[in-house]
């Protein structure tokens, strides 16, 4: 019932039985999307058994239009000895570096690569198997929404960070945009697309640029999280920016910055994750009307979406699906009132509710 991602994860280590050297076959047959993480040190390098088998999963994810991927990481420095083809890759470098930091490294460059499995955004043309063109999925890109009266000084600092200790993107003010196009719908556009990392400063909500791309982020289903950077006090805060993830900023320091950033990665990764799984589930259990998945849960802006649902020519009522846990008694009260026709259900309740 938390709020976790929810991805299930599995272990391959003992051998499947007493007579063999090899753990169990994995089925990628049985997942939309896999991600075989490899830990290389020596005693998987010394054993010629088991780099047959990280070899043969190798192969299997690097046949054309695999959804499969396998990230090898290197613990010690005689981890590219595992296997010439394994060892083409570019690894996980995980040694010479402190264990919490290595925990750290790991989880942030894997959620960020679960994050491009799931998106499919295309970005350099390779060439695969038999001479056809693959494909290595593009970065994340953040949008660093700020106000310049008194969020620069910050959005800066977490540029900065971006662009020299990670591998995403960013989207930073109206330099990154093109000359000879629309300022305000490339602006709005790039909100929509991209995460919005929302610099909340004394003067945020009343710059109007800012409030329009929070909208723009919340209308499109963008993942959005708020930097609480609020200094005295604001005047009004914007109702938009509720209904997410929030981190205090407070010194600007590296473990700060990191934490934002980790912060925003993960939030991409939770709506990329739940609006597959809770299409899948909506499958299985047969919802066979109208339906909606939410990777957030149900707000009043929603509602301009959700009231918009008609029910069915069959008379089913439309399904809108979002995260557990279920939203409380006043909070439904709420929102169902302005969307009555609609079932509002969370995944544990689904079969209950929307069939």
């Amino acid at each position: 019932m938390s709020r976790t991602l929810g991805i299930p994860v599995f272990f391959r280590s003992a051998p499947a039985a007493p007579s063999a050297n090899l753990p169990i076959e994995i089925p990628l047959e049985e997942s939309s999307h896999s991600a075989i993480v490899a830990l290389v040190e020596d005693h998987m390098v010394a054993d010629d058994s088991w780099s047959s088998y990280i070899s043969a999963l190798w192969k299997k994810t690097r046949r054309v239009g695999s959804p499969h991927r396998l990230y090898p990481v290197a613990l010690n420095a005689n981890a590219f000895n595992l296997d010439r083809d394994v060892a083409s890759d570019n690894f996980i470098l995980l040694y010479d570096i402190g264990k919490v930091a290595r925990m750290s490294l790991l989880k942030s460059t894997l959620t960020h690569e679960l994050c491009r499995i799931l998106l499919h955004r295309p970005r350099i043309a390779q060439l695969g198997a038999a001479g056809r063109v693959r494909f290595s999925p593009a970065p994340i890109t953040l949008f660093i929404s700020h106000a310049k009266a008194d969020g620069l000084k910050e959005a800066e600092a977490l540029q900065r960070h971006i662009a020299t200790q990670t591998s995403l993107k960013t989207f930073f003010d109206a330099k990154d945009l093109p000359p000879g196009f629309d300022f305000e719908k490339e602006i709005e556009a790039n909100a929509a697309r991209c995460a919005l990392v929302s610099i909340k400063t004394d003067a945020y909500a009343s710059r109007e640029w800012c409030r329009r791309e929070v909208v723009a982020a919340k209308r499109y289903g963008s993942p959005l999280i708020v930097v609480n950077a609020v200094r005295r006090g604001e005047d009004r805060s914007f109702p938009y920016l509720g209904n997410v993830p929030t981190v205090r900023w407070t010194s600007g320091s590296a473990r700060c910055l990191k934490a934002v950033t980790d912060l925003a990665i993960t939030e991409v990764l939770r709506y990329a994750y739940f609006k597959g799984h809770l299409e899948e589930i909506s499958r299985l259990v047969g919802v066979r009307g109208k339906r909606v998945c939410l990777p957030r849960p149900p707000e009043l802006l929603n509602l301009l979406d959700i009231a918009g649902l008609s029910h069915g020519r069959n008379g089913r009522r439309p399904v809108v699906i979002y995260p557990d846990p279920p939203l409380g008694d006043e909070e439904m009260e709420l929102v169902s009132g302005f969307a009555p026709g609609a079932v509002m259900t969370t995944p544990t309740q689904l079969p209950m509710n929307g069939g």
